[in-house]
């Protein structure tokens, strides 16, 4: 399989140098970074936020645009038709699909994830698949009484990346470190992510690696240097790197950037797609299934509950038809047809609305 290389999230491009794409994909360039993972908060805001034209921009330069959203396990098979659409639509030669809790408190998430790997192959074939999912789904044996604690259901993984099932071309662990902050415990941090993910796959891996502040951590250039050594030795096909709009702010990460673009480029990495033969624009098509509800929710003008409250679902209603998923901290939402949303699962767990023929 071609490889991701040298990568980066790229987040909220409007906070990157201003926003303007071709200093950006210059930039990029001139540090050797091979492909770029255009990320969204959701499938339905990605052409939002200057996304389009950066994926021209890096085109121009020669780096790789590839396609990334958080997906949410609503409606699996409709979030993959979501993705393959924007592939084909702005010719992408992969697409990362970011995995978190809401996916994996989804009702079925196993079978979930297969759902949206498949239906993402059957509308864009051809183009690679990358599974973004947990660092680690369970904590190492305690020192004293061996207890592991399970954090995250292995099953999950299991189903996106294994042959038959999901069958993703590549994962993509979310190996931050958080163990420290020297380059020995970013390093400790990885192969403990890359042996757990050894567990359950062979199939090639792309760490993604820290060049930013939280989460139990910060990036350092020794630590960054130190893991992309590290990950090299273990195997990996490329490293990416969480995110841009943080690497480059030498105020908070001095140095980060410069140890970043020291970093060589990898052998035999994909190729920018050519550009797709413009077609004309459809309606919008619902996701084809309604919605019931779990429990009593309500009806908002926007994807938040801070929004104005349009009214209320019944339990056993039925919701739609819907013309996609939308979220983000606050969880998945439905989009109506009529414009308006309802909430289908929140941050922690509880879902709403289940699939019904």
């Amino acid at each position: 399989m071609k490889s991701l290389g040298k990568s980066t999230f790229a987040w909220q491009i409007p906070t990157i140098l201003g926003g303007d794409v071709d200093k950006i994909a210059a930039i990029l360039k001139a540090a050797n970074f091979q492909s770029v993972i255009i990320h969204s908060e959701t499938l339905a805001a990605w052409k939002l936020n200057k996304r389009p034209e950066f994926v021209k921009a890096l085109k121009s330069v020669g780096i790789t645009p590839v396609g990334g959203a958080a997906v949410y396990g609503v409606d699996p098979a409709s979030e993959g038709r979501q993705a393959a659409a924007l592939c084909k639509e702005f010719g992408l030669s992969a697409f990362v699909f970011d995995a978190e809790s809401t996916f994996d408190a989804s009702p079925n998430s196993d079978s979930g994830a297969v759902k949206l790997i498949k239906a993402f192959r059957a509308d864009a074939p051809g183009v690679l698949v990358g599974w973004c999912w947990w660092a680690m789904y369970q904590s190492k044996p305690d020192k004293k009484t061996g207890r592991i604690v399970n954090w995250h259901p292995k099953s999950v993984l299991w189903s996106a990346m294994t042959p038959g099932y999901g069958d993703a071309d590549f994962g993509m662990m979310m190996a931050y470190w958080s163990w420290g902050d020297s380059p020995q415990a970013a390093i400790a941090y990885l192969k403990e992510s890359w042996r757990q993910w050894r567990e359950v796959t062979d199939k090639p891996l792309v760490p993604a690696g820290r060049a930013y502040i939280g989460d139990g951590g910060t990036a350092t250039p020794k630590a960054i240097t130190a893991y992309e050594d590290a990950a090299r030795l273990l195997g990996a096909v490329g490293v990416c790197w969480w995110s841009l709009q943080h690497a480059l702010d030498a105020v908070h990460l001095p140095g980060v950037w410069d140890a970043l673009a020291k970093l060589t480029p990898f052998e035999d990495v994909i190729e920018p797609a050519p550009e797709p033969i413009p077609q004309p624009n459809p309606e919008p098509d619902p996701v084809g299934l309604y919605m019931m509800a779990t429990r009593f929710v309500n009806i908002r003008a926007a994807p938040t509950t801070a929004s104005k409250d349009l009214g209320d679902v019944k339990p056993g209603e039925q919701v739609g038809p819907i013309i996609g998923i939308a979220g983000g901290r606050s969880g998945a939402w439905a989009h109506l047809a009529d414009g308006r949303y309802v909430c289908a699962a929140d941050p922690f767990g509880n879902v709403y609305l289940v699939e019904t023929k």
